[in-house]
C-alpha cells in the first residue's frame, strides 16, 4: 500500500511589476502580513527574501511567492490570509496570474510497489511492450491538464529515484487575473483546492 504525505504548499502572484524594495520584516509585521520574527532576510534591488519559522516570502520584479515551511491546517489558513493581505495592501500592482501549488509524496511500503502502481495507472499494454525494448530501469509518470472556466490544473506525477519507487505529485492551479480583487478571490480558494488536490491524489493512489 502507498502512503500519501503532504510535502509543500505555496502561492505565487504574477504581475507586470512587483516592488521588492518595499519588503522588510518591519513592513510585513506592521501590515499584519507575517507576524513572526525573521530567521533570515535578504534585500537587494531585484529581490527580497524573508524567512521565518513558518513562512518564506520571495518577492522578485514580476513574481511574489509565499511558501510554507511548517505544514498543518493552521499554517495553510495563515498562508491564505497573508497572501490575501499582501494583495489587498498593494491594489495598484498589475497582477496577471495566481498559482496555488501543492506537493504530495506517495511513499511505497515495499520495494517496487511504486513502480507497479505507475505501470497500472499510466502504461497501456502498448506502453509496456515498448518498455521491454529499453535497457535498464524504466520509470513512467504523467502530466495531466484540466481546464475549467476559472482555472487550469496541471498535475505532474513523477517517480523518484528510490528503490521503492516513491512518487511525487505536484499540483498547480493557475488563475488568470486582471485586478487585485480577482487575485484575492483566487487566493481565498487555497484551502478548497488543497482538499481537491488531496482527493485527487488519494484516488490516483487507490486510497479511496
Amino acid at each position: 500500500m502507498v502512503q500519501l504525505i503532504w510535502t509543500g504548499a505555496n502561492v505565487v502572484l504574477l504581475a507586470q511589476s512587483h516592488n521588492p524594495s518595499i519588503v522588510s520584516p518591519e513592513w510585513l509585521q506592521k501590515y499584519q502580513i507575517v507576524d513572526e520574527n525573521p530567521e533570515d532576510f535578504v534585500h537587494t534591488p531585484v529581490f527580497s527574501l524573508f524567512r521565518s519559522q513558518t513562512f518564506q516570502l520571495l518577492v522578485e520584479q514580476q513574481r511574489s511567492q509565499f511558501s510554507l515551511r511548517i505544514l498543518n491546517e493552521a499554517s495553510l489558513h495563515h498562508l491564505q490570509a497573508a497572501t490575501a493581505n499582501y494583495a489587498q495592501l498593494l491594489p495598484h500592482v498589475p497582477y496577471t496570474a495566481v498559482g496555488l501549488n501543492y506537493a504530495w509524496r506517495g511513499l511505497a511500503e515495499r520495494p517496487g510497489e511504486g513502480f507497479e502502481l505507475v505501470e497500472r495507472l499510466f502504461l497501456s499494454e502498448a506502453g509496456r511492450a515498448w518498455r521491454d525494448h529499453l535497457k535498464g530501469q524504466v520509470r513512467a509518470g504523467m502530466i495531466l491538464y484540466q481546464v475549467s472556466e476559472s482555472y487550469r490544473l496541471r498535475l505532474l506525477v513523477e517517480p523518484l529515484l528510490t528503490p521503492e519507487g516513491h512518487l511525487s505529485l505536484d499540483f498547480n492551479y493557475h488563475f488568470d487575473v486582471r485586478s487585485f480583487q480577482e487575485a484575492i478571490k483566487a487566493v481565498n480558494r487555497l484551502q478548497d483546492f488543497f482538499k481537491d488536490a488531496q482527493q485527487i491524489a488519494n484516488r490516483l493512489l487507490g486510497l479511496e
